[in-house]
């Protein structure tokens, strides 16, 4: 039975960092996860459960302790120790158990102990457990099982073997494209898919190390865990090579499967270097690598040629995953490009209407993203175009500058961004009127500062909220409309075109 009040979450960003928690149980048995940089290539939140009773009265071995590993499934790139520090250290014969997250088919694993410390190190989750049988319990079971164990320790090595000459035809991995929100339910497919393209493979090393192991605490000889070790490596470049390499010569162009795919072939490499193998992941580097380089460049198209501006955020996320992983290495060359990437064109039309005065003003400003601090906003003139006020007439060729900033540009949920300007209309305005000429406060800019008080921010400026129309070349079209106290209005019309470089 879960302990549900003790459990403990890590967000494990994915990002190159190494992390580790650790969880205790009511009696002081503390489990602890530690996770290398790169375990995952996506985000993801990891908990652990410790269990809070444990009924073991019908197993040949008593369970002493568990925990359950969540997401139940979860393929790592990378080996992660698990570790339990029992309050007492474990007799002569405590071990490492796993088994399926319901808490069936238990099997051994390999156990280090280090000073009190018992751990061992996993590519997927399932759940833990942790055994301490006396001797005379393993004495019992030596007698009463071990004519069985040695036949199902043959049986699981001859099904490994078979295993060897299979020529697998793995099926369609599922889609995983990167989102803002790290695409949890691609995540979940994509480690069902991993959990179920070596379910098999897995049953029968399971089996086989579990079955070895035991041999050895009922016999004390090891040849049997040298041989089961031997041929799980056999396994790997074997059978497990070639899923794998089937896998990368299918899909290796597709963009939304490398982050299905990728973890797969790490974690096998990852496995056969642990075993001792010379393959390891350098075996498929270069495909990595390129594989990477073409999934970026398809998200880059989708930012700049399908207007997708969530791919801004999503291409900074995956950019530091490849550094991190050691795929890419030019983030300099990355932030230029991305930059020219976020570049628009914000056309701003002011038009003042009243009983007695229309005034408009119109005109572009280039907005660029600055590369280091991935800020947005660029300045530009808006001219007047026409207008009069009463028997006052403007005169032609007058503009005022306006500097602009982009901020909180977000193009995921509810899309929206702040465009912060800090003009409403020129301080004066030039009219001629029976002939003669001459300067007044503008009454673009004393209407337009009255009606849109409340969008003036500490620092002088107007921000304005506006929707971003995703996947569209022309990103805002919105009206703001202020109203006067005498009916009048003035509305500024924000169109902001994407013109990527």
């Amino acid at each position: 039975m879960p302990d549900n009040a003790r459990s403990g979450s890590l967000y494990f960003p994915a990002t190159g960092a190494a992390a580790s928690f650790s969880v205790t149980n009511a009696t002081g048995w503390i489990w602890t996860l530690s996770l290398p940089g790169d375990a995952l290539l996506t985000p993801q939140t990891i908990t652990m459960i410790p269990a809070a009773s444990i009924d073991s009265s019908d197993a040949l071995l008593s369970v002493s302790n568990g925990v359950q590993l969540e997401p139940d499934g979860l393929q790592f790139a990378d080996g992660v120790t698990l570790s339990v520090k029992p309050p007492t250290a474990l007799g002569a014969h405590g071990s490492l158990m796993m088994a399926g997250d319901d808490g069936s088919a238990i099997y051994f694993v390999a156990t280090s102990n280090h000073s009190g410390t018992y751990s061992t190190v996993l590519y997927h989750f399932t759940s833990a457990g942790a055994t301490d049988p006396s001797t005379a319990q393993v004495n019992t079971l030596q007698q009463a099982h071990l004519a069985a164990l040695q036949a199902a320790y043959a049986q699981a090595l001859s099904d490994a073997k078979a295993l060897e000459h299979a020529v697998p035809v793995p099926p369609e991995p599922p889609d995983d494209e990167p989102t803002c929100d790290g695409n949890p339910g691609g995540a979940a497919a994509a480690a069902a898919y991993a959990r179920a393209l070596f379910a098999h493979e897995q049953e029968v090393t399971a089996r086989l190390v579990s079955a070895g192991l035991e041999l050895f605490q009922l016999t004390g000889d090891a040849s049997t865990v040298t041989a089961a070790n031997a041929e799980v490596l056999t396994l790997i470049e074997t059978y497990g090579y070639r899923v794998v390499d089937s896998l990368f010569s299918r899909y290796h162009s597709n963009a939304n499967k490398f982050r299905t795919v990728t973890p797969i072939a790490i974690a096998m490499g990852q496995q056969d270097s642990a075993l001792g193998g010379s393959r390891g992941v350098a075996y498929w580097e270069d495909e990595i690598k390129t594989w990477a380089v073409l999934a970026r460049d398809y998200y880059f198209k989708q930012l700049t040629q399908g207007h997708d501006y969530s791919k801004f955020t999503v291409l900074i996320g995956v950019e530091q995953q490849l550094v991190a992983l050691g795929y890419v290495d030019d983030m300099a060359s990355f932030n230029e490009s991305l930059a020219k990437a976020m570049t628009f064109k914000l056309t701003i039309d002011f038009q003042l209407s009243t009983s007695s005065a229309q005034i408009e003003a119109k005109g572009d400003v280039t907005l660029q993203t600055d590369a280091s601090t991935f800020t947005l906003g660029g300045s530009g003139s808006i001219p007047y175009l026409s207008g009069g006020a009463g028997p006052l007439v403007l005169v032609p060729g007058q503009s005022f500058s306006e500097n602009v900033k982009v901020n909180n540009f977000q193009a995921c949920q509810n899309p929206t961004c702040d465009l912060v300007i800090d003009q409403l209309g020129a301080a004066s305005e030039t009219y001629t009127t029976s002939g003669v000429t001459t300067s007044v406060a503008g009454f673009l800019q004393k209407s337009a500062t009255t009606v849109f008080a409340p969008q003036k921010n500490s620092d002088g400026a107007y921000a304005f909220t506006v929707s971003l129309q995703n996947k569209s070349a022309q990103a805002v079209s919105q009206s703001v409309v202020g109203h006067g106290t005498t009916g009048g209005t003035v509305t500024i019309t924000f169109t902001m075109m994407h013109t990527p470089q």
